[in-house]
């Protein structure tokens, strides 16, 4: 036995905020997440992007990016 009493008020009360909170963190992970995957997604796209045209159009991309120069 427990060494609080609580009444089934405050029970439910006990259990309402506990689904709340982790409704809560549940809810921020998964934007935190979602925004990751799309920034990452959107970075692929674009590099995609620019190696399929310097191959289409013959571009030389050591002219545009210089590394270490």
């Amino acid at each position: 036995m427990s060494r609080f009493e609580l009444s089934e008020r405050e029970e439910q009360i006990a259990a309402l905020a506990a689904r709340l909170a982790v409704k809560q963190i549940t809810d921020d992970f998964y934007k935190d997440v979602g925004k990751t995957v799309v920034t990452k997604f959107f970075i692929i796209v674009g590099g995609l992007t620019v190696a399929f045209l310097a191959g289409k159009y013959n571009f030389d991309l050591s002219k545009i990016f210089t590394l270490g120069k």
